[in-house]
């Protein structure tokens, strides 16, 4: 499904970007012993699709994280973008944080079926990584990390002119990486 047919979908796009990830982790992901994750590659894989490949941190992660996994689907990527600049550019969570996040969910959905059991094993998982984020980068709040209003248009261009590669290629690395070791444990 491309953006479009997904646009077209309207509220119903979310219910097929669910159906279609859970058909490729069925297909794509096999159950049983994690995917062995090489951390240099996802953490490299991340900062190319995020400062060469211009994406925002949120589908960077998204999409290095669902290589790395081997969950398939472009949209997961496209469905992380109202992720970035801390939720909609509202300085929140980083969107490198609920990109990650949302791969581990997947990875988790992939091989434990029993939803109690899923829940708390990812939660468990994407608490572990968010904390460890926090404490290495000082923050886990975008406003905080950049020091930018990214809903004016002055913070949006500082991002893009500066900060981006100052200090946003940092968080997306560093949420790579804890990404990498916690795939490991899924």
């Amino acid at each position: 499904m491309n953006r479009c047919e997904f646009v077209k979908l309207g509220t119903g796009g979310l219910v097929a970007l669910v159906a279609a990830a859970r058909a490729a982790k069925s297909e794509d992901v096999p159950a049983g012993p994690a995917k062995a994750v090489d951390a240099e590659k996802l953490v490299g894989n991340a900062h190319k699709h995020f400062i060469p490949g211009k994406l925002t941190c949120s589908e960077a992660l998204v999409l290095a994280g669902t290589e790395a996994s081997g969950v398939k689907g472009d949209m997961l990527a496209e469905a992380a973008l109202g992720l970035c600049g801390g939720v909609g550019f509202q300085g929140r969570v980083c969107g490198a944080i609920t990109g990650a996040a949302m791969v581990i969910s997947l990875a988790v959905a992939a091989k434990e079926k029993d939803y109690k059991k899923r829940k708390l094993q990812t939660a468990t998982s994407v608490g572990r990584l968010c904390q460890a984020f926090e404490k290495e980068a000082g923050s886990a709040d975008c406003r905080k990390i950049t020091g930018l209003d990214l809903t004016t248009p002055e913070g949006r261009k500082a991002l893009e002119e500066r900060v981006k590669e100052e200090k946003c290629s940092g968080c997306v690395k560093l949420a790579a990486r804890l990404l990498a070791e916690e795939l490991k444990k899924t």
